[in-house]
């Protein structure tokens, strides 16, 4: 390209560039937080804990083993996506035929199967639907969890369609959340 006496040189300035931070989530304990948590009182009372699994497909578990030294109360956990391996860990067909897979009924089931199974002192189950489309009575977001100990049974249940991974990511947090305060406080 040829210059000519004509052309001008212009200064070219640099754009300011605008760096965005996004917006902060709503207050609430961090799920590492949480599972420090967990993992410090099993440590304390020397308590194991096992996991089954359906909708969440192993993310309970991966969150359980994100903290260092989890393998001093985290024993191990089993994703039964089919209703053949969750009879296969020891839930009664007749229960899953009677409520269906993803119900609360059966959540118990799996919670006192896998804590046989695995032979820990506590057992926490996550089943559901978690959408987009419903799994036999259960719409997408109905999700049940259940944790079970030697004495007793606790549960809660999901019924807020997110969205898939939103809804699964929801369940793992509420599974912690049900762990930690079926805990003994001790």
């Amino acid at each position: 390209m040829r210059h000519s006496p004509h052309d001008k040189e212009v200064a070219l300035e640099q754009p300011e560039i605008a760096v965005f931070s996004p917006a902060p989530e709503p207050e609430r304990p961090a799920a590492e937080e949480v599972v420090a948590g967990i993992a410090r009182r099993c440590d304390r009372q020397k308590l194991t804990v096992a996991t089954a699994e359906s909708c969440t497909g192993g993310l309970l578990a991966a969150a359980l083993t994100s903290v260092a030294g989890a393998s001093s109360f985290f024993c191990g956990g089993i994703v039964c996506y089919s209703s053949p391996l969750k009879v296969a860990i020891g839930v009664p067909a007749e229960l899953i035929g009677l409520h269906g897979a993803a119900s609360l009924e059966v959540a118990a089931a799996m919670a006192q199967a896998v804590r046989t199974w695995a032979a820990t002192d506590v057992g926490v189950a996550v089943t559901g639907a978690a959408g987009p489309l419903p799994d036999g009575n259960a719409q997408p977001g109905q999700i049940y969890i259940a944790c079970a100990d030697a004495s007793r049974i606790t549960s809660a249940e999901l019924s807020r369609d997110l969205g898939r991974e939103e809804n699964r990511n929801a369940a793992v947090r509420q599974a912690l959340a049900l762990l930690c305060n079926s805990l003994p406080k001790g």
